[in-house]
């Protein structure tokens, strides 16, 4: 059994750290400052954004980073958004701490930009944090992927995820994480005994959704070391940068995109959301399958020149 959908289209997305280059041919995507700026040029209504942290303007380091500047218009669209465009904003973001402060979301709320709430996991469940990061844009359009809110995110680090746009469903059952997320940033919230019913989805593994993404019949639910070489002082001096960042896995017929490191604590006590999608084969669409874009990234980077034996 699965859930039928109609045509949408899925876009694989990936930040390529400044410096980092292949030789020709090899494949190349849309970079996730474009697939966020997508979300944000289509937005209508409504944003919702689950984040790990924000730092997107390089000033929150105390330094000036030329590179930081693609986050910088990122946050000043955002801030449009929520203050002149009439839409409405939501961000669920881990609890700030004295190393990650959010002063983003902090500046964004006391302009009125947007409505934010944080998840403390530790007293929540004990341990944990929140580290998902997507967006939900009118209900429609949805991100998924490994970058943080981060400056660095978008010209500093490796980074993948999936662009995914007119699919009602996806983002229908996406939103129903986004509400507990909510739901659970409420002051002294507690994680109730039985949630309510019309948070409960029938999208899963035994009935997976039907999709038509770029033609194609896909079946989706949501569920060697690599060196980023640093070329410049500037980025030498950038922190917690110049690494590969991606999460994802390619089997013979299945692909996986998610926010969690591969480490068990990320899967038993911290709030991640992976895209899990299963596409036959078409020899009538352009477009090379979903499985075999992603595969054709891991050997791009298997066989580069920056990737190393253990």
């Amino acid at each position: 059994m699965s859930i039928e959908i109609n045509l949408s289209t899925f876009t694989l997305v990936e930040s390529i750290p400044e410096n980092l280059t292949y030789p020709d041919g090899l494949p190349e995507h849309v970079s996730t400052f474009e697939a966020w700026k997508t979300l944000l040029e289509k937005a209508e209504k409504e944003i919702l954004i689950a984040s790990f942290y924000w730092t997107l303007r390089g000033s929150d380091l105390n330094d000036t980073f030329p590179s930081a500047w693609q986050g910088e218009e990122i946050f000043k669209k955002i801030l449009k958004a929520g203050t002149e465009c009439g839409i409405k904003i939501k961000i669920a973001q881990n609890l700030p701490s004295h190393k990650q402060p959010n002063f983003d979301t902090v500046e964004l709320a006391r302009k009125g930009a947007a409505v934010v709430r944080s998840l403390n996991f530790t007293r929540l469940q004990g341990a944990g944090v929140l580290h998902t990061k997507f967006w939900i844009v009118d209900g429609k359009h949805i991100y998924l992927g490994s970058a943080n809110m981060d400056w660095r995110s978008l010209t500093q680090v490796k980074e993948l995820g999936a662009l995914v746009l007119d699919c009602e469903c996806l983002a229908a059952d996406l939103m129903k994480v986004f509400e507990v997320y909510w739901t659970l940033g409420v002051p002294d919230a507690t994680v109730p005994a039985h949630w309510p019913a019309n948070l409960s989805t029938q999208i899963n593994v035994v009935t997976p959704a039907r999709l038509s993404l770029n033609g194609t019949q896909t079946l989706a639910y949501f569920s060697k070391y690599f060196v980023v070489p640093t070329c410049t002082p500037e980025q030498e001096k950038v922190p917690y940068a110049r690494v590969n960042h991606n999460k994802y896995m390619v089997t013979d017929n299945k692909v996986y995109i998610g926010t969690s490191n591969w480490s068990p604590d990320y899967f038993i006590n911290s709030g991640g959301v992976g895209l899990i999608m299963d596409q036959s084969h078409n020899s009538s669409s352009p477009r090379q399958p979903i499985r075999e874009q992603l595969e054709s990234v891991f050997k791009r980077d298997w066989d580069s020149e920056y990737a190393y034996p253990l």
